[in-house]
């Protein structure tokens, strides 16, 4: 087997356990768990875990200067943690797909960000990819045969909070990288969002009376869909550039809405299937942008093999 498909299989892999993901938390919704106690529960676990395993196999990974905790805590509140909040509310409130498609905006936002702030040019690439992204978006809200009275308000509103904060992660994750190991980020992270969830909603309360079926569903929520694929995401890209490694990603949706179907019973009319089709394919369009710089691409490659290569 050759490394760039070794290096695909590994990504596949992430993007089937991030896709089933969104299915497994609306099941935890269904038995009233809600959105908070979830992304709560999620964050405290994955920290825990994290925290033991470096502990013990790797405890240069959890060494940072006082100077530096705060970038990393700031990452945790505003970025780990309100995602992954406004994302599972959105769910709570919305389909998986929907709730998902809506996430899958931040991309844009993101081009966005760098043509207002960072003075990049808008190629005619970039303004199809907004477009497109756009008419898609108005399909998938307004495309489930009933207007606007067949989707709630409030989780449209926190569905593009979620592509927002989303945004805002990938764009202060970029200055957090360059000085860390990737998870010495996430742990820090998780820590800044679990601390801040105690004050919300204490451990001893979130996690009392809490079935067994319960727990399971949680388990798995933050190994299979935080920590699992994370670490499946950074051994691939080794073999992989970042333009192939994004388009393998977009499986994610994919599998989201099928998982969904399959075992939650929800469905899409065709509009609503085309108008998500448009946003994917305004993604693919920015991944496969021309006017990458060649250089960075080799250096952002040689960075990642050196972390993955720690862990």
């Amino acid at each position: 087997m050759s490394k760039e498909a070794k290096g695909g299989i590994l990504l596949m892999i992430a993007a089937f356990f991030w896709g089933i993901s969104g299915t497994v938390a609306k099941i935890i919704f269904n038995s009233s768990t809600s959105p908070f106690d979830l992304a709560n529960m999620r964050l405290n676990l994955a920290f825990i875990i994290m925290l033991i395993y470096f502990s013990i196999r790797k405890p240069a990974i959890l060494k940072v200067k006082k100077s530096e905790i705060k970038d990393l805590v700031i990452l945790g509140v505003f970025g780990i943690t309100a995602v992954q909040t406004t994302y599972y509310f959105t769910m709570s409130l919305l389909s998986v797909s929907l709730a998902i498609f809506l996430q899958f905006l931040a991309p844009i936002l993101i081009t966005v960000y760098c043509v207002v702030f960072m003075k990049e040019k808008v190629s005619l690439l970039k303004l199809g990819a907004l477009i497109l992204s756009l008419c898609g978006s108005y399909f998938i809200i307004f495309g489930s045969g009933g207007g606007i009275g067949n989707i709630k308000a409030l989780g449209l509103i926190t569905g593009l909070a979620s592509a927002i904060f989303s945004a805002f992660y990938t764009l202060y994750s970029k200055k957090c990288t360059n000085k860390h190991n990737p998870w010495t980020v996430l742990v820090y992270g998780m820590g800044a969002g679990a601390i801040l969830y105690w004050f919300v909603s204490p451990p001893w309360v979130v996690w009392s009376g809490r079935s067994p079926s319960e727990l399971l569903f949680v388990l798995y929520i933050a190994l299979f869909a935080t920590i699992i694929p994370f670490g499946l995401y950074l051994l691939g890209i080794r073999y992989l550039i970042p333009t192939v490694a994004g388009v393998i990603s977009m499986l994610e949706p994919v599998v989201a809405s099928l998982s969904a179907f399959i075992i939650l019973g929800e469905n899409m009319t065709m509009i609503q299937v085309l108008g998500g089709a448009a946003v994917m394919g305004a993604v693919l369009l920015l991944q496969f942008n021309p006017e990458k710089n060649n250089e960075v691409v080799r250096k952002e490659e040689n960075t990642l093999e050196n972390i993955s290569e720690q862990v």
